[in-house]
């Protein structure tokens, strides 16, 4: 690379001039300024010296005009001082007194001192005399003059305030002031090298004369004023410069500046740039510009195919839940990219031949009818190939019909097809075949991500968001929507008993079941573990209830094969919801409908409830209040956490402490199960579950309680969601092993083997389990089975504990599990011990620990360090 080239580069990319105009106004700028600054040095070298002869001349001429004054004061105060020392040999010091103040500020004689007391100042001026007739000592800092005179053989000293002397005295005196002259009397002043240096000096006063240039004050001054000369000059060259540039660009450089222009547009992504005013040109900047053109619209069309196949890439990853109108979009898309006149996009059902899914763009009915014949004479093909995309070209007359086959999923099959008047060129083949490609791929993963994989139904956020499109809707156009509730009614205990396979099996059946019930306009869900939810669109209460009795008694009839030979029948409850019958809000149905199932389930299950009194929609009420003020509380800050110490009866000291969560409303403090009814919210709990971690962190950091243990309450719904472990690991690892985690048999996960995953989890950090509530359920020895390895502690719920010492039921049940966890080497709570017997009942069966309001009030105040 020449030097030429590498300076080009240097311009274009450093400094950042790439207009040929501008590289030439930038150069002559630069040449200009270089020959300035050159005439610049010379100039005021040469100047210096001239500069410096002519400041010697002046700086005399000041000094000795400086010299002049001050002589001339001088000579008027001897003048004055001699009549004055005359009129004290004829009157005496009497006679002087009337010029103290005015004309003299002091006066010292052989045998007297008038005045103000300035005999150190008159002292010194006596001293400097020596002999003479007539001296003058000036003390500049003071602008004191003292005159000394000496006549018939008798010294006589007169002070004076001469402060109009400063001005004789100032810098600021004429032409050499600018360049920092300086005036001094008294001693010679210090100077450098290079600095002017003037004196005037007489053996009649120590008023000496010096004046003082400084040599860079000298250079500084010439040089501002040349700069200030040069800079003018180069200001009139530049303007004149930059007016010649806008005439040269605007009139001669019109073609480079345009294609420069059309380039910048382009670097920035702009395809669509006007050539009109260059491509009609014949020299060779209209050839340049219809290259560039050409140029540029095939790279605008190479850029919308690979655009769209970023989008439809993109619709992967977000998995948009408006399939239909993504669809549609990107075969509108295509139509204008590719240049189709038509296209279609298809998906059907393998099993009953329905198309569950028909997008046309662009197409009349007369062309979706001809694809559809089109795609039925070639839809066996994807049978007989490997290939997830089948492709194949038709002509029908004039017409050319480009297709795509696929397969969404074992029962779904489809095709894209577009029309055209001519034939597709190869490479846009391959473009239609990845979009194709993408587009299926986007419709899996968004059926995958809204559907339950073990039933096929959609799942919850499928729901949720079917709601918010139908309760729209419904509020907009008034139109009616109902919403059901399903529980299938102990499925727990089928579980338990046949094994999870089987549960699988009833819950795929139960589907089916309720897919056969209802009509193609009502949608089923899978809302979680056992419940599933039908969304009714434009069906009133009535109709909704009457629909829900109907797959309740369908199901109570039904046979559920759980082996060959080995059926059983099962139950479920509903609940029922309806807008605008039961609220003003669509979306508060699935509350409703949730409160409705929660009712059919405590009043015996195996039935439909659906809210008709008022009661009941205040029970509702009050639930969603309770909800919102919980959570407002929680936003607040209202919260505390209360620690329940946990005792060792052995020892009889305090083992460890409980954390048990509390709000602050209105000045009172509430434990959280008030609350744990009527919430349905399960994002709450791991709100709750979070702030109590969190305290669990600075209470470790106590070290007043590292001997202790600590129990925190987790939810299933917080191990489940996962954030949980990441606030649990910044605990430190030695906080770990005295830290008990709660969990509860009343909260059941959604299968055993999830719940035994979270368990290792929580066992690899180096936390302790602790079963809580242990015998409230009729699953506890189940759950033993199959998290014995995990647990360290049973924690007895206090329904069994409570009169123990009365109860002989409840006193064998604890002997029982105390027997149970003493083969499991597993230690035992008894928890609630409020009173004295209950507490020396569990004492003789040999529970080692206790927990209880009597062992809080008896132990606490004692024992516990807080």
């Amino acid at each position: 690379m020449g030097f030429s080239t590498r300076l080009n580069a240097f311009v274009e990319e450093k400094l950042r001039l790439r207009s040929y105009p501008l590289k030439v106004a930038v150069l002559f700028t630069l040449i200009i300024l270089l020959s300035i600054f050159l005439s610049f040095v010379v100039d005021t070298f040469h100047s210096f010296r001239e500069i410096r002869e002519e400041l010697t001349l002046t700086a005399n001429r000041s000094a000795k005009l400086r010299t002049v004054a001050l002589s001339n004061t001088i000579v008027t105060f001897f003048r004055g001082d001699t009549a004055l020392v005359e009129l004290v040999e004829q009157s005496g010091p009497a006679g002087i007194e009337p010029f103290l103040g005015d004309y003299i500020v002091c006066a010292k004689g052989e045998d007297f001192f008038l005045g103000e007391d300035y005999r150190e100042p008159v002292r010194t001026a006596l001293e400097r005399f020596r002999g003479r007739d007539l001296y003058f000592y000036l003390i500049p800092d003071r602008w004191l003059g003292i005159t000394v005179v000496r006549k018939n053989g008798k010294t006589y000293a007169f002070c004076h305030s001469v402060p109009y002397m400063r001005e004789i005295l100032s810098g600021k005196l004429g032409v050499i002031a600018k360049y920092g002259a300086e005036f001094y009397f008294g001693s010679r002043p210090s100077v450098k090298e290079g600095d002017i240096l003037v004196a005037y000096e007489n053996n009649y006063s120590n008023a000496y004369m010096y004046v003082v240039i400084p040599f860079t004050s000298i250079l500084k001054t010439l040089l501002g004023e040349r700069l200030a000369l040069y800079s003018r000059l180069y200001l009139v060259f530049v303007l004149f410069l930059l007016f010649s540039y806008l005439l040269w660009a605007k009139l001669i450089n019109y073609p480079i500046r345009r294609l420069r222009n059309i380039a910048g547009e382009l670097e920035k992504g702009n395809y669509s740039v006007d050539f009109s005013d260059l491509v009609s040109a014949k020299d060779e900047f209209g050839t340049i510009a219809r290259l560039l053109k050409k140029f540029t619209e095939d790279t605008r069309d190479r850029l919308r195919k690979q655009e769209l196949i970023l989008e439809t890439a993109l619709g992967i990853i977000g998995s948009p839940e408006e399939i239909p109108l993504f669809v549609k979009d990107t075969l509108h898309r295509l139509n204008d990219i590719l240049g189709a006149r038509s296209s279609l996009f298809l998906a059907e059902d393998i099993h009953s031949g329905r198309f569950v899914l028909l997008v046309p763009s662009g197409a009349s009915e007369e062309d979706v009818e001809a694809l559809r014949e089109i795609y039925e004479s070639r839809r066996s093909e994807l049978f007989s190939s490997p290939e997830e995309l089948v492709c194949f070209r038709e002509t029908r007359g004039n017409l050319w019909v480009e297709a795509v086959l696929f397969r969404l999923d074992e029962d779904t099959r489809g095709a894209i097809l577009l029309t055209f008047e001519g034939n597709m060129e190869r490479t846009d083949e391959s473009y239609l075949k990845v979009i194709c490609q993408h587009l299926v791929s986007t419709i899996r993963l968004s059926h995958l991500a809204t559907t339950d994989p073990l039933t096929g139904v959609p799942n919850r956020r499928a729901l949720e968001h079917d709601l918010n499109n139908y309760g729209r809707l419904a509020r907009r156009y008034g139109k009616r929507l109902s919403l059901i509730m399903i529980d299938i009614d102990n499925f727990k205990g089928v579980n338990d008993t046949y094994g999870h396979s089987a549960g699988d099996e009833i819950l795929k059946r139960v589907a089916r079941l309720v897919k056969e019930n209802i009509r193609e306009t009502d949608v089923l869900y899978r809302y979680g573990g056992e419940e599933f939810a039908i969304l009714c669109p434009e069906t009133g209460k009535e109709g909704t209830y009457e629909l829900a009795e109907r797959i309740r008694e369908n199901v109570r009839g039904t046979r559920f094969w759980i082996d060959r030979d080995k059926f059983i029948y099962i139950t479920v409850s509903l609940g029922v919801a309806s807008y605008p019958e039961d609220t003003e809000d669509p979306q508060e149905l699935l509350m409703i409908a949730d409160i409705s199932l929660y009712r059919a389930k405590n009043e015996g299950k195996d039935r439909t409830i659906m809210l008709r009194l008022p009661e009941d929609k205040e029970a509702y009420r009050e639930r969603f209040k309770v909800e919102k003020d919980l959570r407002e509380l929680i936003l607040r800050g209202a919260t505390t956490h209360h620690l329940q110490p946990i005792f060792d009866l052995r020892e009889g000291k305090v083992y460890g402490y409980e954390l048990l969560f509390r709000v602050v409303k209105d000045g009172e403090v509430i434990p959280i199960g008030r609350f744990l009814g009527k919430i349905e919210d399960f994002s709450i709990m791991e709100d709750i579950d979070l702030l109590t971690v969190e305290y669990l962190k600075e209470i470790v950091k106590d070290k007043d309680l590292d001997s202790f243990c600590f129990f925190i309450n987790l939810s299933p719904r917080s191990l489940e969601r996962g954030m949980i472990f990441g606030e649990l690991s910044q605990l430190p690892r030695h906080a770990r092993s005295r830290t008990f985690i709660e969990i509860t048999e009343r909260e059941t996960f959604l299968n055993i083997e999830t719940a035994i995953s979270y368990l290792d989890i929580l066992k690899t950090i180096g936390f302790r389990i602790a079963m809580d509530d242990f015998g409230s359920g009729f699953s506890s020895i189940s759950y033993m089975r199959h998290f014995v390895k995990f647990i360290d502690l049973l924690k007895i719920d206090g329904s069994l504990v409570r009169n123990v010492s009365r109860d002989p039921y409840n006193r064998a049940i604890l002997e029982s599990i105390k027997i149970m966890a003493d083969r499991f080497s597993v230690d035992v709570v008894a928890e609630f011990i409020e009173s004295e017997s209950d507490l020396e009942a569990v004492k003789r069966i040999g529970i080692r620990f206790g927990q209880g309001y009597y062992l809080s009030d008896d132990y606490s105040r004692k024992s516990s360090p807080r």
